[in-house]
């Protein structure tokens, strides 16, 4: 749990000098326990990964988040390129048919984003606007029940997707502020819009545990996972889109509900 608090903490979005210092301490605590976890450890070779993981510190308060300075966007794109037909055409020609098809994509939104913009291109992205969005899995709806003209199934606030429970649970359960500032995990019920486009989310929030059963998870203040119970609350909370934090994952074992918060702030 040392190990996964620490990596949890630099795949945040944001980095304070605080959570480089616990990073680096939970890094410790992992490697001062490592022989007595994992005995079998001591017959492997000695690593220089694990020296450096102690460097990440300095890298934290040099460079930010870590998600700001990794290799993973560039391997993403080489593997990207790896992938284009090049016909065995080496020397140059092959890069340059990649900046020329980037180029003429650059140019065609340049033109339909200008004002003298030809009705024929206008057209033709009017046309492909519609496929792509009959193609997206999103738009359709496996709910049979009716939809009132004042519920919707989906709703898109700030990059973040969502759905009513009856639509889609997962994207339903979200974590929230309620009036008090205190983060509230709950599901989804009714996502409403009135007249004037104005939308709201109905949610029900997960029940806490009964009283004076413990959740294993607490110790560890900086693995984002609590205990619940599974059953949802008699109460629900009517809130506007902007107070939502982001969604959560839940795992139910029994009468208890693992709640894992997704939001990486």
């Amino acid at each position: 749990m040392a190990l996964v608090q620490a990596t949890t903490l630099v795949c945040r979005f944001s980095s304070t000098p605080e959570r480089a210092l616990a990073c680096r301490t939970f890094i410790k605590e992992w490697l001062d326990n490592l022989y007595s976890c994992y005995p079998h450890t001591r017959l492997h070779a000695k690593k220089t990964i694990v020296h450096i993981a102690f460097h990440i510190y300095e890298f934290l308060l040099l460079f930010g988040p870590v998600l700001s300075w990794w290799c993973f966007p560039v391997e993403r794109l080489i593997g990207v390129l790896q992938k284009f037909n090049s016909n065995s055409h080496v020397g140059g020609e092959h890069e340059a048919t990649v900046v020329k098809t980037w180029m003429r994509s650059a140019n065609l939104r340049r033109w339909l984003n200008r004002k003298d913009c030809p009705e024929l291109l206008r057209q033709f992205h009017r046309l492909y606007s519609m496929y792509v969005a009959s193609a997206d899995p999103r738009k359709e709806d496996p709910d049979p029940k009716p939809v009132r003209s004042t519920e919707r199934a989906h709703f898109d606030h700030k990059g973040l997707h969502f759905s009513r429970a009856s639509t889609h649970l997962g994207n339903s359960l979200v974590s929230f502020l309620d009036s008090n500032g205190d983060t509230v995990f709950g599901s989804i019920e009714q996502i409403q819009q009135n007249e004037a486009k104005e939308v709201k989310f109905v949610i029900r929030p997960q029940a806490p545990l009964p009283p004076g059963v413990k959740d294993p998870f607490r110790r560890f203040i900086h693995f984002p996972a609590r205990l619940y119970s599974s059953k949802m609350a008699d109460s629900i909370s009517v809130i506007e889109p902007s107070r939502v934090i982001g969604h959560y994952a839940r795992f139910i074992w029994k009468d208890r509900a693992v709640v894992l918060d997704l939001s990486r702030g």
